[in-house]
């Protein structure tokens, strides 16, 4: 017959161990979030950083295009005129349609991050409770255990000392 002092320091044992698989389960999901957070923050800059880029090259090349308009135009004795400016109108209005094109195709790929972001925040949640879960089973088995070991011991004093 097993000793009840060593069934209840085996059920101790059990919802110890439990107790520490949790935490540990729940620190490297921890750990795991931090690091998509953080990778997810450094796709943020990228996509801003890139935007960025593609929006000097576009303004760049529109202003070269202008310039070299304006210089062919004047060398020709052409400064002003009707389908002059309506060329340049629409000329600019084509750079500010290339810059929209860019601003949302950044919003976009901010959208998809914002996206990642919250699942990974959702998956975060899901671990820790799993693993919370998994804690409060094991310490129902473990008291389980205990009791279900316990049952039909003697009652006496002199069996408990």
């Amino acid at each position: 017959m097993c000793n009840p002092y060593a069934i209840a320091a085996l059920a101790g044992m059990q919802m110890m161990q439990a107790k520490r698989t949790a935490q540990s389960a729940g620190a490297y999901a921890q750990a795991a979030h931090n690091a998509n957070m953080q990778q997810i923050k450094d796709n943020r800059a990228e996509v801003i950083l890139e935007a960025k880029q593609k929006g000097n090259m576009i303004a760049q090349t529109f202003m070269e295009k202008q310039a070299t308009n304006r210089a062919l135009l004047s060398s020709n004795g052409i400064s002003s005129s009707m389908s002059v400016s309506a060329a340049f109108q629409y000329s600019k209005s084509n750079f500010k349609t290339e810059l929209n094109s860019v601003a949302i195709e950044e919003s976009r790929k901010q959208s998809g991050l914002a996206a990642k972001a919250q699942d990974s925040r959702l998956q975060l949640a899901t671990t820790k409770a799993a693993a919370k879960s998994a804690r409060n089973s094991a310490y129902l088995k473990a008291a389980t255990t205990a009791a279900v070991s316990l049952n039909g011991l003697p009652d006496d004093k002199k069996f408990w000392t």
